[in-house]
């Protein structure tokens, strides 16, 4: 179908040029002078044969330069298209090389992150470990502490038990001497009164010498 479309269009080119190109009108003026010339004045029949076979080989040169100008312009298209299609095969190719890449990127990144992750998960586990470690031997001391101060308790309960009352006593005395007031000054007066009647006793009266008579 392509082969009979393209040699119709072909037909329909060439009969349009021999219509309206200038050389072939060219052609066909010389041609038809030339054949009123030899009908005005008749040449020999080997000239004409020649002028006539002439005018045909020219005619079929033009027709094959046509046909090859056709050609090449039907060849730089399918080239241009070839071109194109080779373009555009290059693009998805480096769009597709450009999707990998950055795909092994993105998975590497992953793959770095899943290692942080990983690493951080055992850290914490690590350290969680440790703690429970550290927790149970906290426990067990606090538990032998315990036991020690319990023990220390009922030993001291028992040492201090024949001790109680004595201690008891000497906890009331000195108590008692706590609670005890402070010895009071004695009065200036007090001194002075005893003084004098001491020295009145010494001096044989009974009345002391500032007393009213």
């Amino acid at each position: 179908m392509r082969a009979l479309e393209w040699t119709r269009h072909f037909s329909e080119k060439t009969a349009e040029t021999w219509r309206t190109n200038p050389h072939v009108l060219r052609l066909r003026e010389k041609a038809e002078s030339t054949a009123a010339k030899m009908q005005s004045n008749p040449l020999p029949t080997g000239l004409a044969a020649a002028a006539l076979v002439g005018w045909v080989v020219c005619l079929f040169q033009w027709r094959r330069a046509a046909r090859l100008k056709f050609a090449l312009r039907r060849q730089k298209r399918v080239n241009e298209e070839a071109q194109a299609a080779q373009r555009a095969l290059q693009m998805q190719r480096e769009a597709e090389k450009r999707s990998q890449e950055e795909a092994q990127e993105t998975e590497e990144q992953l793959k770095k992150q899943l290692e942080k992750e990983t690493a951080a998960r055992s850290r914490l586990q690590q350290y969680i470990a440790n703690v429970h470690v550290q927790l149970q031997t906290m426990e067990v001391e606090a538990r032998q502490l315990a036991e020690r101060a319990s023990e220390q308790s009922s030993h001291n309960r028992e040492r201090h038990r024949g001790t109680a009352p004595q201690s008891a006593s000497g906890r009331g005395t000195a108590t008692l001497s706590r609670c005890k007031p402070p010895a009071l000054p004695r009065p200036q007066h007090t001194q002075t009164a005893g003084s004098d009647a001491e020295r009145l006793a010494k001096a044989g009266q009974t009345t002391p010498p500032n007393s009213d008579r």
